[in-house]
């Protein structure tokens, strides 16, 4: 299978949407594959990919607690295919197996490991669209990577106080307190 490996997940709500839509962008080229997902799924992606802590583990986490305590690690993840009726389809490798999941399960496991996660060729090819001024949402965009490139709100906090920026510090501070609280 020929795949294609995702450089930008972005999680998109918009006052027009029905639900949330994971943006799913090649990294060497303009398309994006959407995704809808459920509420949940996209606040527990954000949270993920910023690191936040629940008191107790929720389901991805005790997902990835799990896989490590075995000694095992999700090496890829693929976006596969769709089916009739309109579900996507994700592959977890782990290790020297494959498991069948949701996308945003996939995703979520993904970042866990900083993971590379790709989509096949012939899915991109079916599904792919490219963005532009007129069919891009306006949105609140929560940029994600599957690379470890974006800064983690905790260290935006940091470089903010060692900036002596105080008020971008105290809007970060509210933001990452607002994640944990509704979290927990």
């Amino acid at each position: 299978m020929e795949k294609i490996k995702i450089g930008i997940v972005t999680v998109i709500k918009a006052p027009h949407l029905v639900s949330p839509v994971i943006a799913l962008k090649e990294k060497d080229g303009e398309r994006y594959l959407l995704i809808p997902i459920g509420f949940f799924d996209a606040q527990a992606v954000i949270r993920t990919f910023r690191k936040i802590k629940t008191r107790l583990p929720l389901t991805h986490e005790l997902m990835s607690n799990i896989i490590k305590k075995l000694n095992l690690s999700v090496k890829e993840v693929i976006i596969t295919n769709v089916t009739e009726d309109d579900f996507f389809r994700a592959d977890i490798c782990i290790d020297s197996f494959k498991i069948d999941a949701r996308p945003s399960d996939a995703i979520i496991l993904a970042l866990h490991f900083d993971a590379p996660i790709f989509i096949a060729e012939t899915l991109m090819e079916q599904k792919g669209i490219i963005l532009t001024a007129e069919n891009t949402p306006t949105t609140q965009n929560k940029e994600i990577t599957s690379e470890p490139i974006l800064e983690r709100p905790q260290a935006r906090l940091d470089k903010a106080v060692e900036n002596e920026d105080y008020e971008k510090a105290a809007q970060l501070r509210d933001e990452i307190k607002k994640l944990t609280s509704s979290h927990n």
